[in-house]
């Protein structure tokens, strides 16, 4: 996504893309995203000083509605922001908090026959793993 498709999205629905908006928006696509509220105050620091972490979690909460970024939260850890929207997972690291993608696009039929198994009909689905990742599983954090 990139800031006209986020402008187009905010038109859309009724909001202007503001200058703390766009600032939010440009450090998780240029950084790649997994990025919680006080990193990204400290990235947009550059750009708008005055960017309070209130307007940035305001800011969030809107481009969540209205589809422009996803959260991933796991108990215990800080909420994760990131403007990659098409379907992918998420695998954490409970010993050193990295954060990873991974695609599964078979996962997406035994999801059906799971769900078809007891009689529901699956909408949309995420899988977020927690465990070790190899660097932590051989001793190098």
């Amino acid at each position: 996504m990139n800031a006209v498709d986020a402008d187009a999205g905010l038109i859309q629905s009724r909001y202007r893309l503001t200058r703390q908006r766009a600032a939010v928006l440009r450090v998780l696509q240029t950084d790649g995203g997994h990025l919680d509220a006080e990193e990204i105050r400290e990235r947009a620091k550059a750009e708008l000083p005055s960017l309070g972490l209130a307007t940035i979690y305001r800011t969030l909460d809107l481009l969540r509605e209205l589809g422009l970024v996803q959260m991933v939260q796991y108990p215990g850890t800080a909420a994760r922001y990131e403007a990659r929207l098409d379907k992918h997972h998420h695998l954490l690291c409970t010993r050193c908090q990295q954060l990873s993608d991974v695609e599964a696009p078979h996962l997406a039929e035994l999801v059906g026959e799971i769900a078809a198994g007891v009689g529901f009909e699956a909408g949309d689905f995420k899988l977020q793993v927690s465990g070790l990742c190899r660097r932590c599983r051989n001793g190098r954090h």
